[in-house]
């Protein structure tokens, strides 16, 4: 590992000019360590940094080790304990964010419906968290009522089938514990650009998300739903469907009856839980739409997961795009055929879609999409 660390130019146990630097850095990573990991350390991998000198990070490599990528030892503890930096990786493209992800994902089974899951946002700071649990919301009352009242708009559920109440719920935009994923890496990535031009048109940054004129990244997920799962002793997907399951009882969390079959030897989990959805229409369906359900806790995903087996074995990471790439990013993803039509297949995506195609054209010319193998130089 020893090797990773070197500064270019350098020999192993040679810092010319900074003698003290590799034993700063190794002191400070173990210190960060202790604070948030609990465990004396050994939570995360160290890197291995002899105390009188050897190697540091290499500012210059495709795979910057710094404070965004040095597997969250550099964070600080965010208050109660959270950590402030989650281990994520740096990428300055659609066909860099496609290489990282069949790196990173090579090992990973696909068998039937088991993929992995994206999640793309506008704030890389702002960790993946249902809409329910970012505000202070009586959500139990609020679930109710729509249950009540929905059925004067639309076809709807039974009473009882509340994990679909709870998915309809969220494709209309009440706030729920569910949290959208994809199956697909190209829309999570557009997801992330279409909220950055969203807020940009609107003017002033909003409580989340930026401008691309903003300093700062978008952030890229990708979570392996069924390692996942085993976290809270679940083998693969639940059908919520049935009358009885672990999974279903995150769901009874938004109604105000999880615990009620405690007696059947069923609670709800603590962490999140990977569950398949029914497609209800046709941009869940281009959207290739998935989901989580909070279980009891209601800390985000980097707190909750940060320091489990799933961080540690490659199960759940971070991408880091710079928020000034959104208009370039949008247009490799229409040349990959990956549009706002896609996301919302009616006339509004089609109109959305032409409208930014034929605004004009950047004034420099961009690069190809299609050549993903040299992206070295033109690195963020």
């Amino acid at each position: 590992m020893a090797g990773r660390f070197r500064a270019r130019g350098e020999s192993a146990g040679s810092i010319p000019g900074r003698p003290d630097a590799a034993r700063a850095l190794r002191a400070l990573i173990l210190q960060r360590v202790a604070a948030f990991a609990g465990d004396g350390g050994q939570g995360w991998p160290v890197p291995d940094l002899p105390a009188g000198g050897g190697d540091i990070p290499d500012p210059d490599s495709s795979r910057q080790y710094n404070r965004h990528t040095c597997g969250g030892l550099l964070a600080a503890a965010r208050p109660g304990g959270a950590m402030a930096e989650f281990p994520s990786q740096r990428i300055a493209s659609v066909g860099d964010f496609l290489a990282a992800v069949g790196r990173d994902t090579e090992g990973w089974g696909r068998e039937g419906n088991v993929r992995p899951w994206f999640r793309g946002q506008a704030d890389a700071a702002d960790p993946p968290l249902p809409s329910v649990l970012r505000q202070e919301y009586d959500q139990v009352q609020m679930t109710l009522t729509f249950r009540n009242r929905a059925l004067a708009y639309h076809d709807c559920p039974a009473q009882d089938q509340i994990a679909e109440w709870l998915f309809l719920m969220q494709h209309y935009g009440l706030p729920t514990r569910l949290l959208d994923w994809t199956e697909s890496p190209l829309i999570a990535c557009l997801f992330a650009v279409e909220e950055v031009l969203r807020h940009q048109k609107a003017g002033p940054r909003s409580a989340t998300g930026g401008t691309p004129e903003e300093p700062g990244d978008m952030g890229l997920w990708v979570i392996h739903p069924i390692a996942l799962n085993k976290l809270s002793g679940i083998p693969g997907f639940e059908l919520v469907t049935r009358a009885q399951c672990r999974t279903l009882e995150n769901f009874k969390f938004a109604f105000g009856t999880a615990g009620e079959a405690r007696m059947k030897g069923l609670e709800p989990t603590r962490l999140p839980v990977a569950v398949q959805a029914r497609h209800l229409d046709m941009r869940m369906a281009g959207q290739q739409s998935c989901f989580t359900v909070h279980g009891s806790e209601r800390k985000d995903f980097e707190a909750l997961l940060g320091t489990t087996s799933l961080v540690r074995d490659g199960g759940f990471r971070k991408y880091l795009l710079a928020r000034r790439l959104a208009p370039e990013l949008l247009f490799e993803l229409d040349e990959l055929g990956i549009s706002y039509a896609t996301l919302y297949p009616d006339l509004h995506g089609l109109s959305t879609q032409l409208k930014l195609r034929f605004k004009g054209r950047p004034q420099q010319p961009m690069r190809s999409p299609f050549n993903l193998g040299r992206r070295g130089a033109g690195r963020a």
